[in-house]
């Protein structure tokens, strides 16, 4: 999904707070939601996310680490 939301976006450069989405959700090129919903990524950090070593677990400990939630991730069931 993310090399999709390249080709079509040209970038991506934010991502979205994880309990704005439902499990398995998808949105590209939306403008849904408000700043204050957006966390800024570099480029680093977006290839860390591209890595095709990461399983589901990884990919999701790794977003919340991202995006400041780790400690929100440990309260919730896991929802993939």
């Amino acid at each position: 999904m993310i090399d999709i939301a390249i080709k079509y976006n040209d970038k991506i450069d934010r991502l979205i707070l994880r309990p704005l989405n439902p499990p398995n959700y998808v949105a590209i090129a939306t403008s849904a939601w408000d700043e204050q919903s957006e966390v800024l990524i570099n480029p680093e950090d977006l290839e860390k996310l591209r890595d095709p070593k990461l399983n589901t677990q990884q990919f999701q400990a790794l977003y919340a680490e991202l995006t400041n939630e780790v400690e929100n991730a440990k309260k919730r069931d896991a929802f993939y």
